[in-house]
């Protein structure tokens, strides 16, 4: 049977580049992996409302040290002396999502109405430039940022086949779900709101209220399927007095914009953008792009 070569952009080489970034530099994740269990920050201020991955990792962490008491395990000795249970449940979790991402990225790709140039070829090169910044760039191992970007193509997509097919709401359903389920992992999930809007924007003539009215109307529930959630789990799982944080957890616009790694972070973001830039040279893909970063302004 013929392997088509899409399988590796979208399997092999997520899997391939994750168990570089994890196993093969022995020195750069070393405090990661000898750590049994998240550090106790996750569980504290802001972390503690993205406890969706952060429990799945503790599931898979409990299963693999259940798999590790047995005693003639294959590989045990091997696997124990690379990282513990936890630090192998990082890697099979991020792992995972590394592949879900490719796989929805090459969905999101196929719309012909924004990314007509797009070939095979072309949606590979970037899953691919966009698998070895994913696996390179995680300069701290967290449990939610692969599942975040996801969600967030997830949410892209919905988004696609909400405009697509005339505002319908079977995916008005599915993007509101998304959401949902996005902003209990990490708040990214905005962003899938600033997306939606982009789209409704893009061909929304702005000089007219009633345009901009439905716009906002269509907007309302996500936005709603959003905060709801998040005031939830405020109320829920309230911050303790004195652990420093805060409802926006710290505004320090200065600091973000002079500190070392912060310009480093902006310039990152600046080359970053220009790669996406070059990928869509059409006037109409810009300008969604255009309005989508306009948007996601308020995160950002």
């Amino acid at each position: 049977m013929k392997i088509k070569p899409t399988f590796y952009f979208i399997f092999l080489f997520p899997v391939f580049f994750q168990a570089m970034a994890y196993y093969g530099y022995e020195s750069s994740y070393f405090p990661y992996k000898i750590q049994e269990a998240p550090s106790e920050w996750y569980y504290k201020g802001i972390y503690q409302y993205r406890f969706l991955s952060r429990e799945a990792v503790d599931m898979i962490t409990a299963l693999l040290k259940r798999i590790m008491t047995y005693e003639n395990f294959p590989l045990k000795s091997y696997i124990q002396k690379k990282g513990t249970s936890y630090y192998h449940a990082l890697f099979l979790y991020n792992t995972f999502f590394a592949v879900a991402v490719s796989w929805m990225l090459n969905f999101v790709l196929k719309n012909k109405t924004f990314f007509p140039e797009f070939n095979v070829k072309s949606r590979m090169l970037v899953v691919f430039v966009m698998t070895i910044i994913s696996a390179f760039s995680q300069y701290v191992i967290v449990h939610y940022d692969n599942f975040a970007i996801f969600l967030l193509l997830c949410g892209f997509y919905f988004s696609f086949q909400y405009y697509h097919s005339d505002y319908s709401v079977k995916w008005m359903v599915l993007l509101n779900a998304i959401i949902v389920i996005s902003t209990l992992n990490r708040e990214t999930s905005c962003l899938n709101i600033s997306f939606l809007g982009s789209l409704l924007l893009f061909n929304t003539p702005l000089n007219n209220k009633e345009n901009i009215l439905n716009v906002v109307k269509k907007l309302f529930i996500p936005v709603c399927s959003f905060i709801l959630p998040y005031l939830i789990l405020r109320l829920l799982l309230p911050q303790e007095e004195g652990e420093g944080y805060y409802f926006f957890e710290s505004i320090t616009l200065w600091s973000n914009l002079t500190g070392i790694n912060q310009i480093a972070g902006w310039l990152y973001a600046i080359v970053f953008i220009r790669f996406i830039y070059f990928f869509i040279p059409t006037v109409n893909n810009r300008k969604l792009a255009n309005y989508f970063l306009i948007l996601s302004t308020p995160y950002i």
